[in-house]
């Protein structure tokens, strides 16, 4: 699925109270094709997506880094109707 990259930072908190973020290489607005992660246990892991980034890596996403192209166009029309 083509979707449109909208976040490219992750909050980070680990067990000893370490605060900081993961930069993925990803371009805010450019568009990328997705995969969905199958996961092996759905349950307790978070679903991702599996996406190419800018370097040519394949790399696991969490899901709020994209949106679909026709969501994401039907919210910028949205903002400039108002």
């Amino acid at each position: 699925m083509k979707a449109i990259c909208v976040k490219n930072i992750k909050n980070v908190t680990s067990a000893t109270s370490f605060k900081g973020e993961n930069k993925y290489d990803l371009t805010i607005g450019k568009i990328y094709e997705i995969y969905e992660v199958q996961q092996f246990a759905p349950n307790l892991l978070p679903k991702k997506w599996q996406v190419i980034d800018d370097f040519r890596k394949n790399v696991h996403t969490p899901l709020d880094f994209f949106k679909p192209i026709v969501e994401y166009r039907n919210e910028q029309i949205e903002k400039i109707l108002k």
